[in-house]
C-alpha cells in the first residue's frame, strides 16, 4: 500500500499535487477492485430510476410550460386586439356623436333663421312643428345607427377577449 509523505520544504505545489493524485489515484484503484458494486447494485439501480424518473417529469413540465408559454402569449395578443378594438370603436363612436350635435346645432340655426324670416304667427307654429318633426325622424335614425353601431363595437371587443379567456385552458 503506498503511502502519502509529508512534503519536504523543498517540495514545489504542483510536485505535491502530482503526489496527492497519484495517491487518490491508487485508492480508488483498490476500492474499485472490492465487491462493493455487486453490494449495491440494487441502490444504484434504484437511483437510476429515480433519475429517470426526475429526467422524464422535467422533460413534462417543460412541454407543459411551454404549452402554457404559447396559449398565454396568443391570449395576450387576443386581449391586445380587443383593447385595440375597443379604442378604435370608442373613437368612431365619439365622431359620430360629434357629427350628430354639429347636424343638430346647424339644423337649429337653420331652424332660427327660417322663424325670422317667417311673415305670420301661423307660419311660424308650421315652421316649428316641421322642424321638431325632422328633428325627431332624424334623432330617431341617429340612434338606431348609433344603436347598431354600439353592438357591433360590443361585438367585435368581446370576441378576441373571450377567446383569450377560453383558449388557455381549452386542451
Amino acid at each position: 500500500m503506498s503511502t502519502i509523505r509529508k512534503p519536504t520544504a523543498k517540495a514545489t505545489m504542483p510536485e505535491i499535487a502530482d503526489e496527492a493524485g497519484q495517491a487518490v489515484e491508487a485508492v480508488h484503484a483498490k476500492v474499485s477492485a472490492i465487491a462493493v458494486p455487486d453490494f449495491l447494485k440494487p441502490v444504484s439501480d434504484f437511483q437510476e430510476q429515480i433519475r429517470a424518473q426526475a429526467q422524464k417529469s422535467a422533460d413534462q413540465f417543460r412541454a407543459q410550460y411551454e404549452t402554457f408559454k404559447g396559449k398565454a402569449e396568443t391570449a395576450t395578443g387576443k386581449l391586445e386586439e380587443s383593447f385595440e378594438a375597443a379604442n378604435a370603436g370608442a373613437r368612431t363612436l365619439n365622431l359620430k356623436i360629434v357629427d350628430l350635435f354639429r347636424e343638430q346645432a346647424n339644423a337649429g340655426f337653420a331652424h332660427i333663421e327660417a322663424l325670422s324670416s317667417a311673415k305670420t304667427f301661423g307660419d311660424a307654429i308650421r315652421l316649428n312643428q316641421a322642424f321638431v318633426q325632422a328633428q325627431a325622424e332624424a334623432l330617431q335614425a341617429h340612434s338606431k345607427g348609433i344603436a347598431e353601431f354600439a353592438t357591433k363595437l360590443a361585438a367585435d371587443v368581446v370576441e378576441p377577449a373571450r377567446a383569450s379567456v377560453v383558449l388557455p385552458f381549452s386542451r
